[in-house]
């Protein structure tokens, strides 16, 4: 029973993440401002069903809950690295990581603060909703972004659930 669930939870949040992004793709030429205001339009109803399901499965099964985050940033992970791979240099990785959040929604950015240092900015959380209440969303994000860069340090530096006005990584070469 418990496996039918996990196996319905699952393919009804892939569902979802989907559609919110097939909404990510169709606003990419739009200005910054339009941009968001259609993401936010488009995903709502996805992350609020989403954040009903959170809410019910935490009430009845926390373990299932973790292992939804826990499956969710694997999937991640593993397409993320696969991108990735293509890439040379920690500059260009970082490059494609932020275009990789940007299309799941997170509107973010990517700047090289120095030698050997970036800074990923995420101007809208895609599941805001769920951050809030769940702190398992903000640190499976920090630890997606850490598996997806491995020969790099991260610090998360801001962070909107704390009010920040966006959540931002610093990203360090590890050779220095």
């Amino acid at each position: 029973m418990r496996s039918t669930r996990v196996v319905a939870l699952i393919v009804g949040l892939t569902t979802m993440l989907l559609v919110v992004l097939a909404g990510a793709l169709v606003i990419i030429h739009s200005t910054a401002a339009a941009r968001q205001q259609r993401l936010v339009a488009q995903s709502y109803e996805s992350v609020s069903l989403m954040r009903q399901v959170l809410l019910s499965l935490a009430d009845t099964d926390a373990g299932m809950l973790n292992d939804l985050f826990a499956k969710r940033r694997q999937h991640r992970i593993v397409n993320a690295q696969a991108r990735l791979a293509k890439k040379r240099g920690l500059g260009a990785k970082v490059e494609e990581l932020a275009r990789i959040l940007d299309e799941d929604g997170y509107l973010a950015t990517a700047e090289k603060l120095s030698p050997g240092v970036w800074c990923i900015s995420e101007h809208n959380c895609a599941i805001w909703a769920v951050a809030q209440r769940y702190g398992q969303a903000c640190t499976s994000e920090i630890e997606f972004i850490r598996a997806a860069l491995p020969e790099a340090s991260v610090e998360r530096v801001l962070h909107m659930v704390a009010g920040a006005p966006r959540c931002a990584y610093d990203i360090r070469s590890a050779k220095g």
